[in-house]
């Protein structure tokens, strides 16, 4: 028997209702919702719902989707990529899968005094990029692990370990420090000196296969998950940093990130909160900043400051360094900021630092875990979506925008709906 629509508002946290833990169950087990046609004409493919429609009864091959009793045909993730490449396959390419790249954009979330919203903003674009077509690996570097409870299903084991419970960003920079480490002991080998001693945790991480990119529940987006370990990243950085002769732990985000970087189409970071060494390597070497702005405008402002200053000194001491050694002078290297505001755009926020829309608020939840797309229309009503999930459209299509610009591909528009 069909559930009620006050039934399915009970997942929402509507005060009231009885849990359902059942009601977000799909086909295939624990996992995200189904979308409805209207929703993937209006947000994910640029078609119109009745091409979709005429589409899907043409094409035997198409998945069927599931009516769950109400007539009306809705699909999972998983299906709604089937469908996105069918259209790939059959019409325009670039109308429907990201423009191919050689490499993984990353996007870090810039807030050094930290910012309310800022996981959860960043949960909802690697969600949306994720069912625009792009490959994500969300990355997250808080010792909390907002951005992965948000993306992931919930708590779970796997191999007798809580997921995300590891340390995740500080092993792939491990893993980096331990590869150059062991080419630098093999270049001193071959000139027959003796090799420099490999700290266990170093050998350990360069030796490891262990894939630290896990899938979430939505097709196309995995995660790196932050842990308690994450406490103590900056003070192992500084160790590998002098442990490795050469090796900057302040610029290695691009050798940390090496192997993930032909697997994704965009790797989206949530950096721990500060200055530290963990965080700083992120922010100098991320290829564009989104810069969350809460009500006040002041502390955002104050937190790139001191963000541009840091960067400023880390310059300095490498052109000093590049003087004093006879080196050409490096130039600048600075990536691309871009304002997110998390409320109401504040007056003011003009210049040289355009910002992007506003995402929407929160929706009601159990714990703060979930994101807009995870939230059925029936459980809010059909026109409580309209706005929030038109406004995440836009601000994804913004950071995809600003992606083209920092040489990420190019994004081109996806042009009037067929049909």
């Amino acid at each position: 028997m069909a559930r009620s629509l006050q039934a399915k508002g009970r997942e929402a946290g509507i005060p009231g209702s009885d849990p359902d833990p059942e009601s977000r169950r799909d086909t295939d087990g624990e996992g995200p919702r189904r979308f409805a046609i209207w929703e993937i004409a209006e947000w994910m493919l640029p078609v119109s719902a009745e091409y979709l429609r005429r589409t899907l009864r043409e094409v035997p091959t198409l998945p069927r989707g599931d009516a769950e009793g109400r007539g009306a045909l809705r699909f999972t993730a998983g299906e709604l990529s089937s469908i996105r490449a069918h259209f790939a396959a059959t019409g325009s390419a670039e109308r429907y899968l990201p423009p191919p790249r050689e490499r993984a954009v990353v996007v870090a979330m810039a807030a050094p005094l930290g910012a309310a919203g800022r996981s959860r903003a960043a949960a909802e674009l690697a969600v949306a990029a994720a069912l625009d077509g792009w490959r994500v690996i969300a990355i997250d570097g808080s010792g909390r692990g907002d951005l992965a409870r948000r993306i992931e299903a919930g708590p779970a084991q796997e191999g007798g370990r809580e997921r995300g419970r590891n340390g995740g960003m500080r092993d792939l920079f491990a893993a980096a420090a331990g590869r150059a480490l062991r080419a630098r002991n093999a270049a001193l080998a071959e000139r027959g000196e003796r090799p420099a001693p490999m700290p266990a945790d170093l050998a350990a991480a360069a030796e490891s296969g262990r894939d630290l990119a896990r899938p979430s529940r939505w097709p196309g987006l995995s995660v790196i998950a932050g842990g308690a370990e994450l406490a103590a990243a900056d003070l192992a950085l500084a160790e590998w940093d002098r442990a490795v002769p050469g090796w900057s732990a302040v610029r290695a985000l691009e050798e940390a990130l090496a192997p993930l970087r032909q697997e994704a189409d965009l790797i989206l970071i949530d950096p721990p909160r500060g200055l530290g060494l963990l965080a700083t390597s992120v922010l100098a070497g991320a290829d564009l900043l989104l810069a969350p702005v809460g009500r006040d405008p002041g502390e955002a402002g104050l937190g790139l400051a001191v963000l541009d200053a840091a960067l400023e000194r880390i310059e300095a001491g490498e052109r000093d360094l590049a003087a004093a050694l006879g080196r050409p002078l490096p130039g600048p290297r600075r990536p691309e900021v871009r304002l997110l505001p998390l409320e109401e755009t504040p007056p003011g926020l003009t210049g040289a630092l355009p910002p992007l829309p506003a995402p929407p608020p929160a929706p009601l939840d159990r714990g703060g875990t979930r994101t807009w797309f995870d939230v059925d229309p029936r459980e809010t009503g059909r026109a409580a979506q309209i706005g929030p999930r038109s406004a995440l459209a836009r601000l994804w299509r913004a950071v995809a925008r600003d992606l083209a610009a920092t040489g990420g591909g190019v994004v081109g528009a996806a042009g009037p709906a067929e049909g």
